[in-house]
């Protein structure tokens, strides 16, 4: 997985937001 643009990055720390989510649960 390689986030070099702008958008790559925000779906990244999307992602990362939503796992954490989900570790909270």
């Amino acid at each position: 997985m390689v986030a070099a643009t702008t958008s790559g990055r925000t779906a990244a720390m999307t992602w990362l937001e939503k796992r954490r989510d989900i570790e909270r649960t």
